[in-house]
């Protein structure tokens, strides 16, 4: 899968920031894919995504953003997290009923 980063604006910071998720998606994100798809039981429909590095402490699975402010050793696990969110919804799972 592949995932493009980009700064929400030219707010200081943000442009490293896309550039260091970059990085960790780079190294990471083969792993990531197939580990998220063996545990879940699901496949990614989706083998093309647009993520953005915004001032929000938080992320986000729609649209994907992250944010600059996660501490590096922590992006891994925050790509993780909204992509299990994607993968639920690319396969038409019903969440009503739990959180994920």
């Amino acid at each position: 899968m592949k995932i493009n980063f980009y700064p929400d604006s030219d707010a200081e910071g943000l442009a490293e920031a896309a550039k260091e998720y970059k990085q960790v998606w780079e190294k990471e994100g083969e792993r990531i894919v197939s580990q998220i798809e063996k545990v879940s039981g699901l496949k990614f429909i989706r083998k093309f995504l647009s993520a953005i590095i915004w001032l929000e402490e938080y992320g986000w699975s729609f649209p994907l953003s992250f944010s600059y402010t996660t501490p590096p050793q922590e992006r891994a696990k925050e790509i993780t997290h909204e992509l299990c969110h994607r993968i639920v919804v690319q396969n038409k799972i019903e969440t009503k009923n739990f959180t994920i």
